[in-house]
């Protein structure tokens, strides 16, 4: 991989993948999240595979009540569907491996049907990718 430009802006939000050397981050930026599923993080892996950390941040804005499903795709397989997250709790962390070359979605869903504000943010380490 080619080195990043000191001048290059490697920060960003939305449904897209970022690689920085041999590590990678995606994050939704925060998003609402409703009665159907949302979706938060959307795209397609490079050459190599990702040991990879998905946080999961329920930004409440309607208080208790919350009932937030994450539901996590590869290649339009649910692999992880983790329900009720604490708000902005440190260790709502979900560990996986992203092969490469994959479709990888991330969505969100309010089980309880509320309107409310939620986001995810993946990092990881990328191996195999020269």
């Amino acid at each position: 991989m080619a080195p990043v430009q000191p001048n290059a802006s490697v920060a960003a939000t939305g449904l897209g993948i970022r690689y920085i050397g041999e590590y990678a981050y995606a994050y939704s930026g925060v998003k609402a999240s409703a009665a159907t599923p949302a979706t938060f993080l959307d795209f397609t892996t490079g050459a190599g595979f990702i040991v990879a950390d998905l946080q999961c941040y329920n930004h409440a804005i309607n208080g208790a009540g919350n009932n937030l499903q994450y539901q996590v795709f590869l290649n339009d397989i649910m692999v992880i569907a983790q329900t009720n997250f604490d708000q902005n709790n440190p260790y709502n962390r979900l560990r996986l491996i992203v092969p490469p070359f994959t479709r990888y979605v991330v969505k969100v869903d309010n089980l309880s049907g509320a309107a409310d504000n939620a986001s995810v943010s993946l990092t990881g380490r990328v191996y195999g990718a020269e």
